[in-house]
């Protein structure tokens, strides 16, 4: 089959396929868009068990991409998808995708994280190898594909096909770095020389973030002031040497939104639309969510606030948790929709009973 692509873009999450958060978002805007613009591109994703297709049906390519990890004769199957044009990769391996969540259950982190994740790179890159011509650039996207650029690194030494293909990861949060032990790189197929401060070892553990940081040829963030707080210890969570070093190379660029998504007076999950121009029909939406959440009618008279997100400290639902009583005071409704931290899932819906009415708790995938 001949078949290329300029840009690879390649990520853990691409929307309406799959998603936990803004990475899914982003992936799912920024390469349809540039494909409308008349870019050649492509997108490589894992094949998850909870893969959302709707639509968009999905095509077998190949049962058998050599990958070569953990073990010689593993193979990947290859599937794509024809997203409004845009021709969407599916990485398939039951043992590492077929499972509810993408990343951990309610007990933690998948064990296997890390091997999962080496899998799904160096598939990726096999996949593109099979390309009649290798792409321009690999822009791949936080910890789960950021051992592609190290592999690409070390790869366009040895085989040619890869010499002008540049790399660029970009880091969505900084927080999560794919941080493993040590014994799990020398079986990943880097070469010792990755092993060292400025590849990637970080405090004696093998960090897949830091490969992308170090080996990509341009690093960038989701906004100008984003990328000059993760040069300082207190934003760097510990890259900040790193980053500091590769500074010349590193791009902030903001985040933008998909009004084909996120227009109210297109959305066909509102009860009812409304653009700039008149308002009346968001507060028939407010009393529509009041209704629906099971919340106190009086609401529609006060400010609602809402959280939709992982629950998670990092995304800050500890410290709503935290102000609930004082807001509860202050006569507003409060609407929580998310999964993750069983204490923090208790804790809220603990919560609720005792401000029945005012706030209100959805547990479930976002």
């Amino acid at each position: 089959m001949a078949f290329h692509h300029k840009i690879v873009f390649i990520a853990s999450e691409i929307y309406p396929f799959s998603k936990t958060g803004g990475l899914g978002d982003v992936l799912g805007a920024l390469p349809l868009t540039l494909h409308k613009m008349g870019v050649d591109v492509g997108v490589i994703t894992p094949f998850y068990g909870r893969l959302s297709t709707g639509e968009f049906k999905l095509r077998l390519l190949t049962s058998r991409c050599p990958v070569g990890y953990p073990w010689a004769p593993i193979t990947a199957e290859i599937y794509v998808a024809d997203y409004h044009g845009l021709p969407v990769y599916f990485i398939q391996r039951g043992e590492f995708f077929d499972r509810r969540f993408y990343y951990n259950t309610h007990e933690g982190d998948y064990f296997d994280n890390c091997e999962r994740f080496i899998f799904f790179c160096r598939a990726c890159l096999e996949w593109a190898r099979r390309m009649d011509m290798a792409p321009q650039l690999f822009h791949v996207h936080d910890w789960q594909a950021a051992l592609v650029p190290a592999y690409l690194h070390f790869w366009r030494r040895m085989d040619p096909f890869w010499h002008r293909t540049k790399s660029m990861t970009t880091i969505h949060n900084l927080a999560f770095q794919g941080r493993f032990a040590s014994r799990l790189f020398w079986n990943s197929g880097l070469p010792e020389e990755a092993w060292s401060m400025d590849g990637v070892e970080f405090w004696g553990d093998f960090n897949l973030l830091k490969a992308g940081i170090a080996y990509s040829d341009l690093v960038s963030t989701v906004s100008p002031t984003y990328a000059r707080e993760i040069l300082t210890k207190e934003y760097g969570c510990g890259l900040e040497g790193i980053l500091s070093k590769r500074r010349a190379n590193l791009r902030g660029i903001l985040n933008g939104a998909d009004y084909s998504v996120w227009d109210p007076s297109q959305d066909r999950y509102l009860p009812c639309t409304y653009d700039a121009t008149d308002f009346s029909k968001k507060r028939d939406c407010k009393a529509n969510l009041l209704e629906e959440m099971d919340m106190d009618p009086a609401l529609e008279k006060r400010p609602v606030l809402g959280f939709i997100g992982r629950l998670r400290r990092q995304k800050g639902i500890d410290l709503l948790i935290e102000i609930m009583p004082r807001l509860m005071e202050m006569n507003v409704g409060v609407v929580v929709l998310g999964e993750g931290n069983l204490e923090f899932e208790a804790r809220l819906m603990e919560m609720m009973e005792n401000y029945p009415g005012r706030l209100s708790v959805r547990i479930g995938y976002t």
